[in-house]
């Protein structure tokens, strides 16, 4: 398994996901307790987009 260099569009992409990820988190401490509804959903979606941009962002190389 060849070593993978991370280009500039792989860094720029690990910090948006990683940006989302903590706009999730926010999100998720201002919905608080009451963990159901709308709210919820955004928040927890954010997290999740956000995870799955930093794991593309790792396993993808750009040309």
């Amino acid at each position: 398994m060849e070593k993978k260099d991370m280009t500039k569009s792989n860094w720029q992409l690990l910090f948006i996901g990683i940006g989302i990820m903590f706009v999730g988190l926010v999100a998720v401490a201002l919905v608080g307790p009451n963990y159901h509804g709308i709210p919820a959903l955004i928040a927890s979606s954010l997290l999740l987009l956000g995870a799955i941009t930093v794991f593309w962002s790792l396993a993808t190389k750009f040309e």
